[in-house]
């Protein structure tokens, strides 16, 4: 049973490369289990014994059962996570180009472990937002490039012999990732914009704005003699999301009280 668990969590967050994805593979399960979807801004009827959810800017979401016997006198029971994880946010313009190599502009986001994200396949996840009938509601399309994408290379030791000593990593210039080289055909101009475009099927015209993060492409698994441990980005929040999720919707107790799951998208 724990085994399944831990195997199920790791399915869940390799499938979670953005607090986007966190937050409609929570609403997917929430689905499954039967509760029912509100509209934040409408008018709510809840039931005894009811189960419901809602979402806030596809990245935040909250889930509550109502217990059989609630009361005005009724306590809640509240666990409360983040859907979002550290990590480098993309920002606007993003193309670097230095030498022959193209890099692109991010700022850390959270508190990540920076020596962690070196040397490693790396890739994009995030939302993009398109022009819709409504210009004062927008599309938005949840995208990942599911593929190895950048990488955050090291310098070669002997170019910087004090590296197993302790180097301090300038957050400006250390950990821009490379996402690629320039050759003959390479256009600078909305290069991340046509990448976007071609990724979503749509033209390059009508991408209004982006946000986008950067994510390990490795996939977690189960490590040890007895797959005792687990191997796996994210962890930061994502062990208390899930675990908070499923303790919601697999409870059975608690029939004078309201149990609440709250994923919220903020790290800080």
């Amino acid at each position: 049973m724990k085994k399944n668990f831990a195997e199920n969590f790791i399915e869940f967050v390799n499938n979670s490369p953005s607090s986007y994805h966190v937050t409609k593979n929570c609403s997917d399960i929430l689905d499954e289990k039967g509760f029912e979807r509100l509209d934040p801004s409408g008018e709510w009827k809840l039931k005894p014994e009811g189960k419901y959810y809602i979402k806030r800017t596809n990245s935040t979401i909250m889930a509550f059962t109502v217990g059989e016997k609630v009361s005005e006198d009724s306590g809640f029971k509240i666990a409360g996570s983040h859907t979002d994880s550290p990590c480098f946010r993309i920002k606007a313009n993003p193309e670097i180009i230095t030498g022959n190599t193209i890099r692109l502009n991010t700022e850390v986001y959270g508190g990540p472990i920076l020596s962690t994200w070196f040397d490693r396949p790396l890739s994009v996840a995030g939302r993009v937002t398109v022009k819709s009938e409504n210009p004062f509601r927008p599309g938005t399309i949840t995208v990942n490039i599911d593929r190895p994408l950048l990488t955050i290379p090291n310098l070669a030791i002997h170019q910087n012999r004090n590296v197993n000593q302790g180097v301090e990593i300038d957050r400006q210039n250390d950990v821009l990732p490379i996402i690629g080289l320039v050759n003959d055909g390479f256009e600078k101009e909305n290069f991340l914009i046509n990448l976007l475009a071609k990724e979503c099927n749509i033209e390059t015209s009508e991408i209004l704005d982006f946000d986008l993060f950067l994510y390990n492409y490795e996939m977690g698994s189960l490590l040890g003699v007895n797959n005792e441990m687990i191997s796996l980005p994210k962890i930061d929040n994502l062990a208390s999301v899930y675990s908070s999720l499923m303790a919601l919707t697999e409870t059975k107790g608690n029939h004078d009280r309201i149990n609440v799951f709250i994923g919220f998208d903020n790290e800080e």
